[in-house]
Formats: C-alpha cells, sequence, structure tokens
C-alpha cells in the first residue's frame, strides 16, 4: 500500500484528494519540525561537547567552566526533549493514515482480509 511509503498517497490513490492533502501536507510539516529540532539539537550538542572539552582541560575556573559545561548541557538535552514532539505528531499522522486509509479500502472493498489463527487471506476484488 502507498500509504505505508508516505501519508496521503493511498488516498490519492482511491481519489480521496482532500484527505490525500491533508495527509501528506500534516506529515510534511511534521518532517520539516523534526528536521528543523534535530539540527537545533546538533548544534546545541556540539556547544555542549566544546564546553566538556574546555571544562575538562581548565586548571583555573574550574567552577566556572563546570556552570558553563551545566548550562550547555541541559539546553542540548532540552533541545533533545523537543524533538519528541514533532516526531510523535509524525508518528500519529502515519499510523492514522493507514487506519483511515484501512475505511476507505473496506469502503470499496477493492482489498480485504481474512485473518484467522493459522490462515491469512488477501485478496483483490475489482
Amino acid at each position: 500500500m502507498k500509504s505505508f511509503l508516505f501519508p496521503g498517497l493511498g488516498h490519492f490513490h482511491c481519489q480521496k484528494n482532500f484527505k490525500g492533502t491533508f495527509f501528506m501536507s500534516s506529515a510534511i510539516a511534521s518532517l520539516f519540525l523534526l528536521h528543523s529540532t534535530y539540527e537545533t539539537y546538533q548544534d546545541n550538542k556540539s556547544i555542549s561537547d566544546a564546553a566538556y572539552q574546555d571544562y575538562f582541560s581548565a586548571t583555573s575556573n574550574i567552577q566556572e567552566y563546570a556552570r558553563i559545561y551545566y548550562d550547555a548541557y541541559t539546553t542540548a538535552n532540552n533541545s533533545m526533549d523537543d524533538m519528541i514532539g514533532p516526531a510523535v505528531v509524525l508518528g500519529s499522522i502515519w499510523f492514522w493514515n493507514i487506519l483511515d486509509l484501512n475505511q476507505v479500502v473496506k469502503k470499496h472493498k477493492k482489498i480485504y482480509f481474512n485473518l484467522k489463527m493459522n490462515n491469512v487471506k488477501v485478496g483483490i476484488g475489482f
């Protein structure tokens, strides 16, 4: 199914253009936010790593370097936590897209599944 590849593709295939546009644009926006928060995390992580190296090699003002490292480390961890939101939203959109498309397909009776304990049948009807 195309919806497993990217949200909205299966809806476009079934001529559900509004839903396809909704799912695809939501997924693209979530990917953009995820990418943006990941870049922020990478920047903050680099700053934290540099602050750690300064702290580790310090011979004087150790408390000041420790405070700077702690602040940078906290900022990096907070930016990592910020990535969770867009990732959860993207996963939810993907899952909702697949569940919704399953309802669309059942309504059109193009694909059906028959599940039993030791028997799985998949059929396509036209």
